[in-house]
């Protein structure tokens, strides 16, 4: 009994992740961030988003302890040990282009073109939403603003 009601749980839940769409980066972000819809109430401020020229990305080989620093425009892709790392964009509030940024990202194993990581990582918030690699972390510094 408790294994069909598990079957059925995996089941539902593999179905809901099948019916996301890669190509809304708004609604990646917003479920990333956890913002529902309905929070729009008069009294919530939004600071405007800004959209950065490209990311400065830091990359740790935990084997080695080798750190990679690299800035990589919008739309480009860089290698980080057997990683590519392909970054769609990079945004930041008006006010702030150092600590809030986020990008988001696409992080593939070069040796067999697996998907490691597809989604927004934020600077201040690293293991908010992060790639999980025996050997690899990833993550965001600051966005570029010229």
């Amino acid at each position: 009994m408790i294994k069909q009601v598990l079957v059925a749980a995996s089941l539902l839940l593999a179905s809901a992740a099948l019916a996301q769409d890669d190509n809304n980066l708004q609604g990646a972000l917003e479920e990333t961030l956890g913002l529902a819809q309905e929070d729009t109430d008069e009294n919530v401020t939004q600071n405007k988003a800004v959209l950065g020229t490209g990311a400065v990305l830091r990359g740790l080989d935990k084997v080695d302890g080798q750190v990679t620093d690299m800035t990589l425009p919008n739309g480009m892709v860089a290698e980080i040990g057997r990683l590519s790392v392909e970054l769609k964009e990079c945004r930041y509030p008006a006010d702030d282009s150092i600590s809030d940024a986020y990008a988001f990202m696409t992080i593939r194993d070069i040796t067999t073109s697996n998907v490691l990581f597809s989604g927004w990582m934020l600077a201040s918030s690293p293991a908010l939403n992060a790639l999980e690699h025996p050997r690899y972390d990833v993550w965001v510094l600051r966005c570029k603003t010229e």
